[in-house]
C-alpha cells in the first residue's frame, strides 16, 4: 500500500544524503512509530535510520517550564493570585470560568496576542454585551464585568508564578523555546538533542498551526533545509473548509512546502445505520470475521464516540483480533474504584458515625479497619492522606490486574491532591481537596497498550493523521460527535480582529483528517446511531451527504444498510422502505410539513427528497457569491426591506435602493469586499432588475391594490380522513408576496431564472398526474391550495414575476385556460397530491435516484 509516510521514507531514501544527517519531526508519537517501521522495509543492510522526534518531545526536553495537568493548572491559577494579594472572593466559583479562561490564556499565547492591545477591547466588549445602569444592585453582574477588568492582572499574575515554579501550559513551553531559540540560535536546540550532523529537517502531517508554532518553525528553516510534508486532497475539494489550511500553510512556508498525492481515491463506502452503540460494536466484529489476518493488520476503528470503546473491548472474542489503542477506559466502573469514591463522599466526616458507605462483601473487613482509625477526624488534607496510606497497604494478590493498575492511577491521583494543597496557602476556601480527590478519581482512564505497529488499531480520528489503512471503521459517525463548539470566553470580533482560531478553524482541521483518512482505503464503514424515538435526534454526521456528493460528481456512489439484525445490501441508487423508513416519512409529513420544494424535489428524485428533506442531510452551501441561490436570497431580501417601506408609505424613490442591497448582501454573504468584481456584478445586477420591477409593480399599487403579507408561512393540514392515508399531512410554504384588490387575492411569487408563460399553462391533467417538468405551475398550486384553505377564500390568482423576463409582467398560473382559480380549480392536484404522499408511504415503492432529464429543473 502507497501510503503517505511510505512517500516520505521513499524521498528520505532516495535521496543523496546520509539518512543519519535527517531529522523527522512529527505531531503525534503514533504516526513516528509507523514511519519508523515503514521505514524499515525493503532494507536488507545495516543503515542508519533518520532521527526521528516528535514536536511534544523537542519541546519538553528542552523548555525549563514543565507542563502540569488542566486540573492542576486552575489550582495554579488561584495559588498565583491569592499570593499576590487577591482576595478570596474573586475566585467564588472559579471551576465554572476558570477553565475557559485559562483555555483563552493558551489561545493568547499561542497566537502571540499582545495583552495590552487586547484586553482593553475585550473589557469594552463585555461592558456593552452586559451594560448595568449605575444605580443597579445586582452584585453578580458587577462582579462579572469586574473579572474583564482585572483579567489582564490575572494572567500576569499566573505567568509570573510559573515562571518562578518552571510549571505552566504546553502554549507556554512552545513560547519558551521559541524565546530561547531567538537568543541563543535553533543550532543550540537541535544539537542538544542530535548530533550536530543535522542538515535535513522534515516536518510531517502538521495541519493548523499556531503563531508560535510557525514561528519554530521559521527559524529552524532559517539554519536547515526543511521539507513542510502535508498530505494533499482532491481537487474536487478545492472550495471545502477541508482544504482551507493546507493553502494557509502553503503560503507559510512556500520554498519548504511539498504536497503528497493530489489524487483522491475512491474506496468502497458503506454507511450503515444503527440503533445504538451496542449495534455498531456487533456490526464492526461481525465484519471483522470476514478479514484476513494481514488485513486486520492494515485496519484502523476510529472511535468519534469514545464512549464506544468499553463496549468494543468487552466484544471481542477471538484470539486473532487484537485490539491496539493509546485510548483509556473508565476505571470508575470498576468495583474497587466505586468503593473509593463512596469512602470519598463521606467527606470531612459530617456524616453521623452510624452511617456508613455500603461496599461489596470482599472488601468490607478492609474498608471497616479503614473506617475505625478515622475517629472524628474533619480535616480533609489529613483525611485524604489516611486514605492514601491505607490504600499503600493493601496486598496485590487480593486485586485482580485491572483493579492493581486503577489501584495504582487512583493513589497517583490523591498524591497529587497532597502536593497541590500544600501549607504555604490556605486553597481550602475555594476548593475542597475532598471533592478535587473525587474528581480525579472519577476521570482517571485506565490506559489500553498494544503494538503501535501490528493488529487492528483504534484511536480518534485526528489521532490518525499521516496514518493509512485499507480497511477503515468508525464508531458513532454522528453529527453530535464533530459539533465545534467555544470553549473559551472570546468574543467572536476579537476572534477576527486578533486572527484568532475559531469554530470554522476547528471544523477545517476536522474535516480535513476525516477526507484524508479515507483517501487510499479500500473498504470504508460509517457506523452510526438513530435513535428510533425521536426523529429529531441520531442525524449522520454532515460527512456522509458531502461524501455522497462528491461521489455522485466522480460517477461512484455511496451505498447505505440499515442494521436490522442481518445485513442488507441495497443499490447505492436505492432506499427500501423499512418500517423506520416509513416512520421517518410520517413524520416528516405530520410535523415538519411538505413544502412545494420537496414535493417537486420528490417528483424529480425520489431519493433526493428522503435524503434532503426526511433525513435532512443537504449538498454544502456553494461559497461562490455569484451562486443563483445566493443571488437571489440577496433579490428577495432587499424587496421585502422596500415593500415593508411601502406598506409604511416610508418609500420615497429609489435613492436609498442601493444601500439597501448592499444591506442585503453583507447579510446574505458576510464580509465581502465592496470592490471586489462579484460585489459590483451583484450590485449591478440586482439593481437593475429591482429599479425596472419598481417601474413596472408601485403605480399597481397606486391603484386599488394593496400588499397583505411579505415572506410569511402559511400551513394548512390535510385532515387524515380526507387523505385516507390514516395521518394528517401539513403543508407549508413561504408566500413572498400576498396581495388584494376589490376582485381577488393575488398569490405573488419572485424568480431570478428565467420563467415563460408556457410554463404556467397546466390542464387539470397537468395537476392530477403530477410531474416534475411542471415544477413551477406545482408550486404556485400548492401555494394556492394552502392558503385557499387556511385563509378560507375562493377567487384567488397566482403569478411569477421573472427578474430575467421582466417583459412579460406578472405570469398567471392558468388552469385549463383560467386564470381565476377556484377550490374546483384544485381538486385535481389534491387528488394529485395525496396519489404522490400515497406513493411516499408505500413500503413497496423504494426512494431511487432517477437519471432524470429534468436535472436541473429545481435549481433554475
Amino acid at each position: 500500500m502507497n501510503t503517505f509516510l511510505n512517500h516520505i521514507a521513499h524521498h528520505i531514501k532516495a535521496s543523496d544524503s546520509d539518512p543519519y544527517s535527517q531529522l523527522v519531526i512529527f505531531p503525534s508519537s503514533r504516526s513516528l512509530a509507523f514511519f519508523e517501521q515503514t521505514f524499515g522495509h525493503g532494507i536488507e543492510t545495516t543503515q542508519w535510520l533518520p532521527h526521528t522526534a516528535t514536536i511534544g518531545q523537542l519541546v519538553n526536553k528542552f523548555s525549563v517550564v514543565q507542563s502540569i495537568p488542566k486540573d492542576d493548572q486552575l489550582i495554579a491559577f488561584v495559588k498565583a493570585n491569592l499570593e499576590a494579594g487577591c482576595s478570596p472572593s474573586e475566585f467564588v466559583n472559579v471551576q465554572s470560568w476558570g477553565p475557559g479562561l485559562l483555555h483563552d490564556f493558551e489561545t493568547l499565547i499561542n497566537q502571540q496576542v499582545e495583552w495590552t492591545s487586547y484586553f482593553p477591547r475585550l473589557k469594552a466588549i463585555k461592558e456593552i454585551e452586559n451594560w448595568i445602569p449605575e444605580n443597579a444592585t445586582k452584585s453578580a453582574g458587577k462582579k462579572y464585568l469586574a473579572l474583564w477588568e482585572r483579567a489582564q492582572l490575572y494572567f500576569e499574575n499566573f505567568t509570573n508564578y510559573c515562571l518562578k515554579n518552571k510549571i505552566g501550559t504546553n502554549a507556554m513551553q512552545v513560547a519558551q523555546v521559541v524565546a530561547s531559540i531567538e537568543e541563543n540560535g535553533v543550532e543550540k536546540w537541535i544539537t542538544s538533542f542530535f548530533s550536530n550532523k543535522i542538515k535535513h529537517v522534515h516536518f510531517v502531517g502538521f495541519t493548523a498551526l499556531t503563531k508560535n508554532e510557525r514561528a519554530l518553525f521559521h527559524h529552524i528553516s532559517q539554519s536547515y533545509h526543511c521539507k513542510f510534508w502535508l498530505d494533499d486532497l482532491s481537487v474536487e475539494l478545492h472550495n471545502h473548509p477541508a482544504r482551507h489550511f493546507i493553502d494557509f500553510n502553503k503560503s507559510s512556508f512556500p520554498k519548504e512546502f511539498e504536497l503528497v498525492d493530489a489524487k483522491l481515491a475512491l474506496p468502497k463506502v458503506n454507511a450503515v445505520s444503527c440503533t445504538g452503540q451496542l449495534e455498531q460494536v456487533q456490526f464492526l466484529m461481525e465484519s471483522l470475521k470476514d478479514l484476513s489476518n494481514s488485513d486486520l493488520n492494515n485496519c484502523v476503528v476510529y472511535l468519534a464516540d469514545p464512549d464506544a470503546f468499553q463496549i468494543l473491548i468487552n466484544h471481542i472474542e477471538s484470539d486473532r483480533i487484537q485490539l491496539n489503542s493509546g485510548l483509556g477506559i473508565p476505571i470508575s466502573h470498576f468495583d474497587f474504584t466505586k468503593e473509593v469514591l463512596s469512602v470519598l463522599s463521606m467527606g470531612n466526616m459530617r456524616t453521623s458515625k452510624n452511617q456508613k458507605p455500603v461496599f461489596s462483601q470482599f472488601r468490607q473487613s478492609f474498608w471497616n479497619e479503614f473506617l475505625a482509625s478515622l475517629g472524628d477526624q474533619e480535616d480533609e488534607i489529613k483525611f485524604i492522606s489516611q486514605l492514601l496510606n491505607h490504600l499503600g497497604s493493601i496486598q496485590s494478590e487480593s486485586l485482580s490486574k485491572n483493579e492493581l493498575s486503577g489501584l495504582g492511577l487512583i493513589m497517583e491521583a490523591l498524591s497529587g491532591v497532597l502536593q497541590v494543597f500544600d501549607a504555604s496557602i490556605n486553597l481550602t476556601t475555594i476548593f475542597s481537596p475532598v471533592a478535587e480527590a473525587k474528581n480525579r478519581v472519577k476521570t482517571l482512564q485506565l490506559a489500553v497498550l498494544g503494538d503501535k505497529k501490528n493488529g487492528i488499531q483504534v484511536m480518534s480520528p485526528l489521532e490518525g493523521r499521516n496514518l493509512d489503512f485499507e480497511h477503515v471503521y468508525f464508531l458513532g459517525f454522528n453529527e453530535d460527535n464533530f459539533s465545534m463548539y467555544r470553549a473559551g470566553f472570546i468574543p467572536s470580533e476579537l476572534e477576527i480582529e486578533y486572527e484568532l482560531p475559531g469554530m470554522e478553524d476547528k471544523n477545517s482541521v476536522m474535516s480535513y483528517h476525516i477526507y484524508r483518512s479515507i483517501k487510499r482505503a479500500k473498504n470504508v464503514v460509517l457506523l452510526f446511531s438513530e435513535n428510533s424515538a425521536s426523529f429529531d435526534s441520531g442525524e449522520p454526521a454532515r460527512f456522509i451527504p458531502q461524501l455522497q456528493i462528491l461521489y455522485d460528481k466522480l460517477g461512484s456512489g455511496i451505498r447505505h444498510y440499515a442494521n436490522e439484525g442481518s445485513i442488507r445490501v441495497v443499490s447505492e441508487n436505492t432506499v427500501e422502505k423499512t418500517d423506520e423508513t416509513v416512520k421517518a416519512v410520517q413524520h416528516y409529513l405530520s410535523n415538519k410539513g411538505l413544502s412545494p420544494s420537496a414535493l417537486n424535489t420528490y417528483l424529480l428524485n425520489p431519493l433526493d427528497f428522503y435524503l434532503g428533506y426526511v433525513l435532512g442531510v443537504r449538498e454544502p452551501e456553494d461559497a461562490n457569491p455569484l451562486h443563483p441561490n445566493k443571488i437571489g436570497n440577496i433579490a428577495h431580501s432587499a424587496l421585502e426591506v422596500i415593500y415593508e417601506q411601502v406598506i409604511h408609505k416610508a418609500w420615497k424613490n429609489d435613492k436609498n435602493l442601493e444601500e439597501i442591497i448592499k444591506v442585503a448582501m453583507k447579510n446574505q454573504l458576510g464580509r465581502i469586499d465592496a470592490n471586489s468584481i462579484e460585489a459590483v456584478t451583484i450590485l449591478t445586477i440586482i439593481k437593475g432588475w429591482i429599479a425596472k420591477f419598481l417601474k413596472y409593480d408601485l403605480p399597481r399599487l397606486d391603484n386599488n391594490v394593496s400588499i397583505v403579507s411579505l415572506e410569511n408561512e402559511y400551513s394548512y393540514v390535510l385532515d387524515k380522513n380526507k387523505s385516507a392515508l390514516n395521518i394528517p399531512i401539513r403543508l407549508k410554504g413561504y408566500i413572498d408576496r400576498i396581495e388584494k384588490d376589490q376582485n381577488s387575492v393575488g398569490i405573488i411569487d419572485y424568480k431570478t431564472g428565467k420563467v415563460v408563460p408556457k410554463e404556467l399553462e397546466v390542464s387539470s391533467a397537468d395537476l392530477e398526474f403530477l410531474e416534475a417538468k411542471n415544477s413551477k405551475a406545482n408550486q404556485l398550486a400548492m401555494y394556492t391550495y394552502i392558503y385557499m384553505y387556511q385563509m378560507k377564500c375562493e377567487a384567488l390568482f397566482a403569478a411569477i414575476y421573472s427578474f430575467r423576463n421582466s417583459k412579460e409582467g406578472y405570469i398567471k398560473l392558468s388552469i385549463d385556460g383560467k386564470s381565476s382559480i377556484t377550490s374546483n380549480s384544485l381538486l385535481p392536484f389534491e387528488k394529485g397530491l395525496i396519489k404522490v404522499v400515497g406513493e411516499m408511504l408505500d413500503p413497496s415503492i423504494p426512494f431511487v435516484r432517477i437519471p432524470h432529464q429534468y436535472e436541473k429543473i429545481i435549481s433554475s
